[in-house]
């Protein structure tokens, strides 16, 4: 019993080892990456390049935890294939499985810990991000990388139909990216139209460059209509989308909630809401299927590399399962809680059969 203390203290320290490198590498890239693109953008501020820059380190200060909170599930992973990987390679973990230690007593440290991230995820999504929101909002806003009236979510037409707007032009009454959404008595979506642009005219706005589905946006839509011009089919003033503000952050569940609250029967939002829930079990869903892919692997084939194959395709496989629920959940195919938990039972499922099924 004392050795095993001892192994579980040791794999402890060499998850959280590989943690700690590819969490500050992994994050560290998407900064530089992120930073990258932004820093061209300078030349269309009317800030001084020392001012840009100081607010582009404090903007990275107040934004890290967001940036954090959703790689972690990746670097967490990463840090648990990676270790276990060279675990193996010594032949530590078999050592133990050779003396009647289970698999399930060996990695017993990881599962514990994972339950850890996903506690890490959750306070930082709902606490510490969404404190840190205002403040990584204004210096967005000084440096020209938003606006008042962008990314705006505003409802038309008695409630039953949603603008969704990139930017505005108060200047000269100019929309970027606009999509129209419209929902019968049902909550269920019955049109949609996506435009590159909108300009307002005398008679009201005016949309340029739209698609629209045929037959409108749920099941049995044909191909999509393109205009060059098209007047909005439901009226919004411009007084009401060039006097908005950006809606309430949507990095917490709480945040989410209120915006439910005011467009209640939105799809998207009861997905993101739900989706809140979901995040904090994803990285125990990766550490199911990394542990007997890995390990299972290892113990009776021999062969570690494949299964960390398999493990980035399990992976990239939840990812597109999510995709495609959240897909079929906006066209009304899945209800939103529906598409939202499907993967995570799915995946979850998965990986409790091949982590009770290992062979040791």
């Amino acid at each position: 019993m004392k050795r095993i203390s001892r192994f579980d203290i040791y794999l402890t320290k060499a998850v959280l080892a590989c943690f700690a490198t590819f969490g500050v590498a992994i994050c560290g890239l998407y900064v530089v990456a992120d930073a990258a693109q932004r820093i061209v953008r300078w030349q269309y501020t009317d800030v001084s390049i020392f001012r840009f820059f100081g607010c582009m380190a404090a903007y990275y200060c107040l934004g890290l935890p967001a940036i954090v909170v959703d790689l972690l599930p990746l670097c967490w992973a990463v840090a648990v294939v990676v270790a276990l990987f060279f675990l193996q390679r010594r032949n530590e973990i078999t050592a133990f499985s050779t003396h009647g230690v289970s698999v399930f007593r060996v990695v017993r440290p990881i599962l514990v810990l994972s339950l850890g991230v996903g506690v890490l995820v959750a306070l930082g999504s709902e606490i510490v991000v969404p404190l840190l929101a205002g403040g990584v909002r204004r210096y967005e806003q000084v440096v020209a990388w938003r606006t008042q009236g962008e990314k705006l979510i505003l409802p038309a037409g008695g409630g039953n139909t949603f603008y969704w707007i990139g930017s505005s032009d108060a200047r000269n009454g100019r929309l970027d990216g606009v999509a129209m959404i419209s929902y019968d008595e049902n909550n269920q979506p019955k049109d949609l139209l996506l435009a590159k642009e909108g300009k307002w005219q005398r008679d009201g706005l005016e949309l340029r460059d739209v698609w629209r589905p045929r037959g409108g946006f749920g099941k049995g839509g044909g191909k999509a209509e393109h205009y060059d011009r098209l007047p909005a089919p439901v009226p919004i003033t411009r007084k009401k989308v060039l006097s908005a503000e950006t809606p309430t952050d949507m990095s917490s569940a709480w945040g989410v909630h209120a915006l439910m609250r005011s467009m209640p029967g939105n799809r998207f939002f009861a997905m993101v809401y739900y989706d809140h829930f979901v995040r904090p079990f994803v990285p125990l869903i990766f550490v199911l299927l990394a542990i007997p892919l890995v390990i299972g692997n290892a113990f009776t084939e021999g062969n570690s590399a494949k299964g960390i194959l398999l493990f980035l395709l399990s992976c990239a496989g939840y990812y597109a399962v999510k995709s495609v629920c959240h897909n079929m959940g906006a066209t009304g195919t899945l209800t939103p809680f529906q598409a939202v938990f499907l993967p995570m039972v799915v995946f979850l499922g998965i990986g409790l059969y091949l982590f009770l099924v290992i062979r040791t």
